[in-house]
C-alpha cells in the first residue's frame, strides 16, 4: 500500500477505522488530545488517551487505538506505556481495549488487546499471528473487536497464543489455568 506514507498513512488509517465502524454500526467517538496550562500560562498537550471510544447499538463499549507499522511487525516499546496501560486497565473491568494495527507491507490488520502487550516486556516482537485477524485494508470488521469474551480474550477462534497468554480473571480463583 504505497498511496499514503508516515503520519499521513496514520491519518489516513484513522478514518478508514472510523469508516469501517460507521458500515459496521458502531459509533467511533475520536478521544481528543487534552491540554492545560502550564508555566506562564502556555498550553501544554497532555498524553492522549487510546484514539477512539467504539460503541455498539447495543450499550456495548470498548476503547481502541489505531497503530500503523511499516514492517510486517512491532515492537513492545513501540506502543506508549501509558495506552498499554490503560488498555490493559480496561480489560480488568471487562472492557474491550487495545490496538488496532495496520501492518502495511502484508496489508493486514489485527487487534491486540491491552493484556496481551502487559502480559510480555521489552523487546518483545508482536507478529501479525499473535492477534486477532480483523481483515485487509478496507475490508476488516470492527464487530469482531466486540466479538470476545469481557475480559478481551478470544472466545476460542483464534490460534494457541490466545490460549497460552489467557486474560487474567478478576476472580482467578474461577478462571481455568492454560496447559
Amino acid at each position: 500500500m504505497d498511496f499514503v506514507s508516515g503520519k499521513d498513512a496514520g491519518t489516513t488509517f484513522e478514518k478508514l477505522f472510523e469508516r469501517q465502524c460507521q458500515l459496521a454500526g458502531l459509533w467511533a467517538e475520536p478521544n481528543h488530545t487534552r491540554a492545560k496550562r502550564g508555566w506562564k500560562g502556555k498550553l501544554q498537550e497532555l498524553k492522549s488517551n487510546l484514539d477512539y471510544t467504539v460503541i455498539a447499538r447495543d450499550g456495548r463499549i470498548g476503547f481502541f487505538d489505531c497503530k500503523t507499522f511499516d514492517e510486517p511487525h512491532f515492537t513492545f516499546s513501540r506502543i506508549p506505556e501509558h495506552q498499554r496501560d490503560l488498555a490493559q486497565r480496561y480489560n480488568e473491568w471487562g472492557v474491550p481495549a487495545g490496538f488496532v494495527v495496520w501492518f502495511r507491507p502484508i496489508n493486514q490488520v489485527c487487534f491486540y488487546p491491552g493484556w496481551l502487550l502487559a502480559g510480555r516486556g521489552p523487546g518483545t516482537r508482536f507478529l501479525p499471528l499473535d492477534g486477532v485477524p480483523l481483515g485487509t485494508w478496507g475490508r476488516f470488521d470492527p464487530l469482531l473487536l466486540f466479538s470476545r469474551s469481557p475480559m478481551g480474550s478470544p472466545s476460542g477462534i483464534v490460534g494457541s497464543v490466545w490460549q497460552q497468554y489467557a486474560a487474567p480473571s478478576i476472580n482467578s480463583q474461577s478462571s481455568p489455568t492454560p496447559t
